[in-house]
């Protein structure tokens, strides 16, 4: 396999994870329950 070729493919497939990671965590801020898990999570530490 070409070496250049290989680091387009690695460089995509970061880029893909990083969005895909984004709408993951809009989605988990949207969820009612998580939201109340992070009220009860911040109201324990403090």
């Amino acid at each position: 396999m070409d070496r250049k070729f290989a680091t387009a493919v690695a460089d995509q497939a970061f880029r893909l994870m990083a969005y895909k990671d984004e709408y993951e965590v809009a989605r988990l801020y949207a969820a009612p329950e998580f939201k109340a898990s992070q009220a009860h999570t911040r109201m324990a530490r403090e």
